[in-house]
């Protein structure tokens, strides 16, 4: 059984008009939910053993201000396969992840985060930014993960339920 936390980044900035897609970086309300999203992922018990995020600069901030509220050491991957991607392109990602790692933390972006979640729970949800999706899979190996696996949604966080 394999445990995979699916994050979209958190809420990015439009300041500066000028700045490319890939280059946007967080706003201060998206560094708050990252951090608490981190946070809550210790307090249910749920540190990774490794972490993969897009390329993206928000992905990758996301991963920081995570990384730092778990106070947590473990692997990090930073992979170009997951910005402008597809369902299968993120199951070719987990396919190539260590059977050691049976939980995977992957930080990515929408529409396809919403579109996995469809695809492998036969149910939809909103993910907005600095959603996490707790999936079960059944599965002993991550290369065993196809389109036609089916996945378990164990729990589903957005920011606006944690904030106290």
């Amino acid at each position: 059984m394999k445990t995979l936390l699916l994050m979209r980044h958190s809420k990015s900035s439009w300041d500066n008009p000028a700045d490319q897609d890939i280059e946007r970086p967080l706003n201060s309300r998206g560094k708050r939910e990252a951090t608490l999203m981190g946070k809550h992922l210790v307090n249910e018990g749920l540190e990774p053993d490794m972490i993969v995020c897009s390329n993206a600069k928000r992905a990758r901030r996301t991963a920081e201000k995570v990384i730092k509220a778990m106070d947590w050491n473990g692997p990090l991957e930073v992979n170009p396969d997951l910005y402008f991607s597809s369902v299968i392109s993120y199951v070719d990602v987990l396919n190539q992840q260590l059977d050691k790692h049976d939980r995977v933390l992957l930080i990515g972006h929408n529409p396809i985060i919403e579109d996995f979640l469809s695809t492998f729970t036969g149910g939809w949800r909103e993910a907005k930014t600095s959603t996490v999706a707790q999936l079960k899979i059944d599965i002993k190996s991550w290369s065993d993960l196809s389109h036609n696996t089916k996945a378990r949604l164990k729990n589903f966080w957005i920011p606006a339920m944690l904030e106290k």
